[in-house]
């Protein structure tokens, strides 16, 4: 379980916890070894600082050998424009939720000895053993452009034990792991750990809709996109989609009644308004509400200040549910596409249950680039029994999910994990 603590505000996870996975190992005595993500990649000891802001005050504390306020860039006094009004005023909205959720779990936190005791002013590294944790000392196989390839039939792949992949296969295929153990994908000089019950479609986003009635339908998704960002363009770090794209995707295709749709934003106003008003509108999305995600360092400190206004210490959710008529009993098998609908006044049972708005995710970071939480602990109570799980451009796999992205697998990689003794 990702649950620490649990309160009407929110929960407060173990991301890393949540990672621990068996790996089949037929030397073993039980045949199985556990593995989990690297302690290193969520060493989160001091709120974020670029490298630059961080010598400068190592090196004041130094000289003084005392410990230095970081001062803030001096705020400009020309007036603040139109988009910049609109994220103050989301803030001011948010920060509420944010703040008594934070006091009340990391108390909470602190009195189970889940945080620990550390000088908030006493740097030492820069979180660079997480930051190194993040990165491999092997060039890593170009997903994305592997991903452009036309597809041909579609194939189910099962994965058992350990498997051999080559390039033709591990893209546009469906590869499913439906054994009650991880197995570990050998793919060139890389090996990637498949978790239990998981299934994953590594393919490009103009391919989705091909793939569409092979994945079936899900009574949950949760979407991640790579936003359009000025900063992330300027330097190339990552690709990025345009907001239009995403009207593009064959949702409806994917979705069971009663789904519930969840995004994964930037706190940019732009694609706030862009969730709400085109994306839930173009495929029948009933907006539900937002959660956020706080982020904070081992010792329950916010990554950022709350009120910095460059960078803001947590991220936001948006919730919506697709509210069409089914008949009870109806629910979509596994594999099949077809929903019998008897009485358009019927309306299936899981309608009834309501998903909260305004609640708080509270954790520790994982270093891993755009890594976000686990969700599956605190969102499995408002779906029906036996729900089914598809996360889109995922770039790692989860137990009894559906992954599809061009980068599932990048998190997967077996270097990122370390054994459980």
């Amino acid at each position: 379980m990702s649950v620490i603590a649990k309160s009407e505000e929110g929960f407060l996870l173990d991301h890393k916890e949540a990672s621990v996975l068996s790996i089949y190992d037929e030397k073993s005595a039980d045949c199985s070894r556990h593995w989990m993500l690297k302690q290193e990649l969520f060493e989160i000891n001091h709120p974020f600082r670029m490298d630059s802001q961080f010598e400068k005050v190592q090196s004041q504390e130094e000289k003084t050998e005392e410990p230095v306020k970081v001062k803030r860039k001096r705020k400009r006094v020309a007036p603040l424009n139109a988009g910049e009004v609109l994220a103050e005023e989301y803030h001011q909205e948010v920060k509420g939720y944010v703040n008594k959720a934070y006091v009340e779990l990391i108390e909470i936190g602190k009195q189970n000895h889940y945080f620990i005791d550390q000088n908030f002013h006493e740097l030492t590294d820069n979180n660079m053993a997480a930051r190194q944790a993040a990165l491999l000392n092997v060039v890593e196989p170009d997903f994305i452009t592997l991903c452009e390839r036309q597809p041909g039939g579609v194939e189910k792949i099962r994965v058992e034990k350990d498997i051999e992949i080559s390039s033709q296969r591990i893209v546009n295929n469906i590869i499913e792991n439906d054994s009650q153990q991880s197995v570990v994908l050998k793919y060139i000089n890389h090996q990637y750990i498949v978790p239990h019950c998981s299934s994953f479609l590594m393919t490009d986003i103009h391919n989705l809709k091909i793939f569409s009635k092979d994945l079936g339908r899900y009574d949950l998704i949760v979407m991640d996109p790579p936003w359009e960002n000025k900063s992330v363009k300027r330097k190339k770090m990552y690709y990025t989609l345009d907001n239009e794209m995403l009207l593009d995707m064959p949702l409806d295709e994917l979705m069971l009644p009663g789904c519930v749709l969840v995004v994964w934003v930037t706190n940019k106003q732009k694609h706030i308004k862009f969730v709400q008003d085109e994306l839930f509108r173009k495929f029948g999305i009933e907006y539900i509400g937002r959660w956020y995600w706080l982020k904070v360092t081992k010792s329950g400190e916010c990554v950022f200040d709350l009120n910095y206004q460059h960078k803001k210490p947590y991220e936001t959710l948006i919730i919506g549910k697709l509210r069409k008529p089914c008949c009870h009993g109806n629910r979509v098998n596994e594999h099949i596409n077809k929903v019998d609908v008897t009485n358009d006044d019927i309306l299936c049972a899981c309608h009834s249950i309501q998903v909260p708005d305004n609640q708080v995710l509270i954790s520790v970071p994982c270093s891993l680039h755009s890594k976000k939480p686990p969700l599956t602990d605190v969102l499995t109570q408002y779906l029906p029994e036996n729900a089914r799980y598809l996360e889109l451009f995922a770039r790692n796999l989860q137990p009894n999910w559906t992954s599809w992205g061009n980068e599932v697998l990048l998190h997967q990689n077996h270097g990122y994990y370390e054994e459980v003794t």
